[in-house]
């Protein structure tokens, strides 16, 4: 769940993954009612931002389908997020969850 200050500033949501590790993610951010930015991402860090929002304040459910396999070295999976706009503000919001499932 995200909120940003202005109906003009969008949310920009990626991954990173240890080094070696092979990621495929969809993310779905709204950005109103009945529209979405849908990104679909081979690489790390390669996430494609919304370029606005109905309503600045309000929250905004985003959501995401993530395969990583990891390699040889250790390390963690990050989500990561930015305001599109960089003299405005965007905000996960305290009470937003991730579901992961370990395949052996």
């Amino acid at each position: 769940m995200f909120q940003t200050a202005a109906t003009t500033t969008g949310i920009r949501l990626t991954q990173t993954t240890p080094t070696g590790a092979t990621v495929v993610a969809q993310w779905n951010t709204p950005s109103s009612l009945t529209a979405s930015t849908l990104a679909n991402q081979r690489a790390i860090d390669t996430g494609a931002a919304s370029t606005s929002i109905d309503s600045a304040n309000a929250n905004t459910l985003a959501s995401a389908s993530l395969l990583v396999i990891t390699a040889a070295t250790a390390g963690n999976l990050q989500i990561r997020f930015a305001s599109e706009i960089a003299a405005s503000n965007a905000v996960v919001k305290a009470g937003s969850n991730l579901v992961a499932t370990k395949v052996a």
